[in-house]
């Protein structure tokens, strides 16, 4: 204070205590710095973000994670390295942070590295405000999951394997449960049933009224005491009654654990060949399913080690979510007592949508209310209740708590929540890779079960990637011969092996297996034998055709038993036309006679009539039943006849007399070259070749709509080769063919053909005109003569 003349005459002051705010202070400091210190040596990436979207700071393993430097990132921004599909979705989500609609967010987007590689990583952000709910920043923490994503493709591609395989198998395949119920079946068991295989699934082989089910069930039951494999012969109704034999296989499926989970099965039809071959070759055992893993139990111990170091969170617990039943069960726990793990090791809820906290800023779930009653039961001041989700499903559940606080702190709570997100997809991997071991055992066992030989070929090398034994027992090639080796050393020569690779080309179109076709194919000791095979596409994500799976059946027995049937059907027909032939010469000994007879008796009676009425009486009443008794034996001998044209024509007569039918018929121009010489065939070929054209003349005036037709023979090489040409409409023989028996004019010919042991070919395509041809081997049926 100063007096007039400006003299300091004392001094005045005040003191303020601000030892709290200098502590404040401190505590700021020190928060920061272990802030800091968390940010950068985390081992996730982490990045800060201002309003804009910009990025003010990312921590090292985010730079490495994308392989930009932080100077980069600050110049690029979150938008130009995002993948463009993600970019909308992150914008919005971003702006609801901003401006206060939500405060966190978990997704699963795609980064471009600076590489150019594309990154899968889940991303979980949240906005941090200061004490006024103004915006600082935008954090998020970004963990990298692109392997995840790897291992769910190698699942999803194991399964479309699995699927072709299942529905490549000719003979009825199936899996159950432990219930008995069908979880996966074929076509040919869906048949069977009369069912398709959509209604099989979940149903079990008493829905379906099958006499013997509980029989069936029996041997199911059976296998899944004894956890073995067996092998039994079963009588079965169809859908239409019809009693048929199967040899059955069946197998006990092992869990990841041990337990037995259900029974896999194969049943191959033998009513044809149960007396005939006996009891089928004993299927390779299906072995047992062995493998466990301790890292689920690894995941969940460390989220809870991790959760319980938080502050202010002293308890925790872990539920796996049963993907089946959708029940929760305790996985784990850490400071809860064991009264706790006693009474709430087991809850069974509605799904989980929404996080149960006791600090009333969310909305309680109804179904989790017997937890959070359990965890009150404990004491606790403070609970937080979060589901752990992935992919948007709960896979577990996380309950955390306080004995001493009556809030957890809100960074706590981010912290926990961002490491949940993380070990649900931890656990989602681990599952995928249990089911995707399972899946494996599956498809190996079920290989191991064919008898037929199966190879899965490389689409581009034509390499072998895989087969199963019973390849290695058809061919002679040990299994290490066959991997990495081309089909080639499977064909017999360079035109079926074209034949084959044909066949891939023409169905790379084709979702479904290939129709089956025949191959010669060789043996390791170069020995040939006849098959026949079916090929699969398998594709990859993008619909490129990756690989075929390759069935080969061997049919020598079929084929010997075809060649037998041949020849039996050719001495039946030679029978039948030797019989037809003494018929003719009986009608003309027989009937013929008599009606010679009754000329005379017609005449005797004439000249007795006027002497003698009575007697003339008696005999026209014998003549009457004699007649009666002719006419019948001639109906009978004209209906076993061979076609009457042949013998009074000859072969060509017979032909040419067809076609003048024909013109007469429907007006068309045939034109008819006749230069093979019809005497080379035996009357039974004869009859074939005319009833071939009787019924290729029909097919033109019924389908054809064609204006001019050849019919021709010749000699080509050692063959007597009939050919008929019309310029009509065609057809796709394919399609046609595929109809199977219903197309009663192609069978017709086609089993003629056969009965003699010629060849019957049609080729034709729409609007360009069909070509039916009959080839009759005459060389070698003169040796045989």
């Amino acid at each position: 204070m100063r007096d007039a003349d400006g003299r300091v005459l004392y001094y005045e002051g005040t003191n303020h205590d601000i030892t709290a705010r200098k502590f404040a202070e401190a505590v700021l400091r020190e928060s920061e710095e272990k802030f800091r210190t968390l940010f950068e040596f985390a081992p996730i990436g982490i990045a800060l973000h201002n309003r804009d979207g910009r990025y003010l700071q990312a921590n090292r393993a985010y730079q490495e994670m994308l392989g930009y430097t932080q100077k980069e990132l600050l110049e690029l921004g979150v938008r130009r390295i995002t993948y463009a599909d993600d970019v909308e979705e992150g914008q919005r989500l971003f702006r609801d942070l901003c401006e206060g609609r939500q405060d966190h967010y978990d997704r699963e987007k795609r980064y471009w590295a600076k590489d150019a590689h594309l990154v899968w990583a889940h991303s979980s952000a949240s906005a941090v405000r200061d004490d006024k709910g103004r915006l600082r920043y935008i954090i998020s923490m970004v963990e990298d999951i692109t392997e995840r994503k790897r291992s769910e493709e190698a699942l999803a591609r194991t399964q479309r394997l699995q699927k072709a395989i299942l529905d490549n198998i000719p003979d009825p395949a199936w899996l159950k449960d432990a219930h008995g119920r069908f979880l996966a079946c074929n076509e040919p068991l869906a048949r069977f049933f009369g069912q398709t295989p959509e209604a099989i699934i979940g149903r079990t082989v008493f829905d379906f009224a099958v006499e013997g089910a509980d029989r069936l069930n029996h041997s199911d039951e059976e296998v899944l005491r004894s956890s073995k494999r067996a092998s039994v012969e079963e009588s079965v109704a169809d859908a239409q009654g019809r009693v048929k034999w199967f040899e059955t296989i069946k197998s006990p499926v092992i869990g990841e654990l041990g337990e037995i989970r259900g029974t896999v099965g194969i049943a191959r039809e033998v009513t044809e060949r149960k007396w005939a071959e006996g009891l089928l070759q004993v299927q390779r055992d299906f072995g047992t399913f062995l493998g466990s893993t301790n890292d689920l139990k690894a995941v969940v111990a460390r989220l809870l080690e991790t959760a319980v170091k938080c502050e202010g969170i002293d308890c925790g617990g872990v539920y796996l979510v049963d993907e089946k039943t959708g029940e929760l069960n305790l996985a784990g726990y850490q400071g809860l007592s064991s009264r706790f793990a006693k009474r709430g090791a087991h809850f069974k809820v509605e799904p989980v949508e929404t996080q149960v906290s006791s600090r009333g800023q969310r909305k309680s779930a109804p179904a989790m209310a017997g937890l959070v009653e359990a965890l009150k039961r404990e004491g606790l001041l403070a609970m937080e209740v979060i589901p752990i989700q992935h992919a948007g499903s709960v896979v577990a559940v996380l309950n955390l708590g306080s004995h001493l606080s009556e809030e957890l702190p809100a960074r706590s709570c981010q912290t926990i929540e961002a490491i949940a997100a993380q070990a649900g997809g931890a656990i989602a991997r681990i599952r995928a890779e249990q089911s995707l071991r399972t899946n494996k055992q599956l498809l190996e066992k079920t290989l191991h079960s064919l008898q037929a030989a199966v190879f899965i070929i490389d689409a581009e090398t034509m390499a072998i990637q895989e087969c199963n034994p019973a390849a290695t027992r058809i061919f002679g090639y040990p299994r290490e011969e066959l991997i990495g080796h081309t089909t080639e050393l499977l064909h017999l020569d360079e035109a079926q092996m074209k034949e084959f690779t044909h066949r891939m080309h023409a169905g790379r179109n084709h979702t479904e297996a290939l129709s089956e076709f025949e191959l010669q194919r060789q043996r390791k000791d170069g020995t040939s034998f006849p098959t026949e095979n079916s090929l699969m596409p398998i594709r990859d994500e993008t619909g490129r055709t990756a690989s075929w799976v390759s069935v080969v059946r061997d049919i020598t027995d079929i084929k010997r038993a075809e060649e037998e049937l041949r020849q039996v059907s050719r001495r039946i027909i030679e029978a039948q036309e030797a019989e037809r032939s003494r018929l003719a010469q009986e009608v003309h000994d027989g009937p013929a006679q008599a009606l010679s007879n009754s000329i005379f008796q017609v005449e005797y009676i004439e000249g007795i009539i006027e002497k003698d009425s009575q007697l003339a009486q008696t005999e026209l009443r014998f003549l009457r039943e004699l007649l009666r008794r002719e006419l019948s034996s001639v109906r009978t001998f004209i209906s076993q006849l061979r076609p009457p044209v042949l013998d009074e024509l000859g072969l060509d007569g017979a032909i040419r007399d067809a076609v003048g039918r024909m013109t007469a018929l429907t007006g068309l121009a045939i034109h008819v070259e006749l230069t093979a010489p019809a005497g080379r065939l035996p009357e039974v070929q004869q009859t074939v070749v005319l009833r071939v054209v009787q019924e290729a003349l029909q097919n033109v005036r019924k389908h054809s709509g064609a204006s001019s037709v050849v019919v021709a023979s010749d000699i080509e090489g050692d063959d007597w080769l009939l050919t008929v040409r019309d310029d009509g409409r065609g057809f796709d023989v394919g399609a046609v063919a595929a109809r199977g028996r219903r197309n009663f004019g192609l069978q017709f010919m086609q089993e003629r053909a056969e009965l003699i042991g010629a060849r019957f070919e049609v080729h034709s395509r729409p609007e360009g005109g069909t070509l039916v041809q009959l080839s009759i081997p005459v060389g070698a049926e003169e040796n045989r003569s």
